[in-house]
């Protein structure tokens, strides 16, 4: 299941080494807006960016609406039975834990052969 809130641009601060906050409201004005507003009347978001295309994204005198998408996210851990998948650099790349402590691996058994 997503969830989408429909926002607008209200407020951009640039920060030295290109850095920018932005600041997104909840539409309400306007009739085509009626029934975002109606389901979503409040609500604020703010992201600090400094990936240089992503904030360049946003621009407070475009005057364009965004469309954001929420959606859940499984969080892992590494003893939740989940399989070990490689990041190509030795750690999962669902939980982030090394090959070495991840339950269910080759080197996990190697260390610990008592299961």
């Amino acid at each position: 299941m997503q969830v989408q809130a429909k926002m607008y641009l209200a407020e951009e601060k640039k920060y030295a080494g290109g850095t920018k906050e932005v600041v997104l409201r909840a539409v309400t004005r306007g009739p085509e807006n009626k029934s975002w507003c109606s389901a979503t009347p409040n609500g604020t978001l703010s992201l600090s960016i400094s990936n240089p295309p992503a904030a360049d994204y946003f621009d407070v005198d475009d005057e364009s609406d965004y469309l954001i998408t929420i959606e859940k996210v499984r969080r892992y851990v590494y003893d939740d039975g989940h399989g070990f998948e490689t990041d190509g650099e030795g750690s999962c790349r669902l939980c982030s834990v090394n090959e070495a402590a991840h339950p269910g691996t080759d080197a996990y058994k190697k260390l610990h052969p008592e299961g």
